[in-house]
């Protein structure tokens, strides 16, 4: 995708060269990634000079407890 991308001279012209009616065959049958995706990908690329996937850090919830000194204060108070 972003071979294509860049072999097209990038900008305007590398996201015509993503809408051809191979890549929109392709994406019919799931085989190529949608034009948001290919977007996202190279808004990235522009960005930090990669497409590397992002570390996944997910959903972590707080602590309720409350703990050690915390805890002591709140008696106090």
């Amino acid at each position: 995708m972003l071979a294509v991308y860049l072999n097209a001279g990038g900008g305007a012209a590398g996201l015509e060269a993503l809408r051809t009616e191979v890549f929109e065959d392709l994406r019919a049958v799931k085989k190529f990634s949608c034009m948001l995706t290919c977007r996202r990908y190279i808004h990235q690329w522009h960005n930090e000079g990669n497409i590397l996937s992002k570390l996944h850090t997910g959903n972590k919830f707080s602590q309720r407890e409350i703990h050690g000194d915390d805890l002591f204060h709140l008696v106090l108070y």
